[in-house]
């Protein structure tokens, strides 16, 4: 951490609460937690609640199995208004699927401390594409 002069930490799904326990870490450290289709309300309470106290940040991530802003309002197991709540609760990034006509809508009906974003396969090694989301940043920095 100090010889790469690190920021945060970000720590995977599978990562323990053990192991952040034994990291002891001077900077924020960022829990991912990979929402699958199907996960109930309580499961994402209990994993919130298990990495409470280890965690700063939480990263929700709907996208590592495709779930996207239409996909969430259609969810009957979890619904809007608890992800709405886990951002209320929790300091939350979210990473979720949407366009530039739904970007609002996100963010009004969720109100997350921020979105996490991801740019295509690499192309080759070292280069890879940021334009599939190029018009999101973009009204990000209109309206930032």
């Amino acid at each position: 951490i100090d010889m790469l002069q690190l920021d945060a930490i970000q720590a995977g799904m599978f990562t323990s609460a053990a192991t952040l326990i034994e990291l002891q870490s001077p900077v924020p450290v960022i829990k991912e937690i990979v929402v699958e289709p199907g996960n109930s309300n309580a499961q994402l309470t209990e994993q919130f609640g298990e990495f409470a106290a280890l965690a700063q940040i939480f990263l929700l991530d709907f996208g590592k199995n495709g779930m996207d802003w239409k996909q969430l309002k259609e969810q009957k197991d979890l619904s809007v208004d608890f992800v709405r709540e886990l951002c209320t609760q929790y300091p939350v990034l979210l990473s979720l699927d949407f366009d530039e006509e739904t970007l609002d809508e996100v963010l009004d009906t969720l109100n997350p401390l921020g979105l996490s974003f991801t740019g295509s396969e690499e192309e080759k090694v070292g280069f890879k594409s940021f334009e599939d989301i190029d018009d999101l940043f973009e009204i990000l920095e209109v309206e930032g």
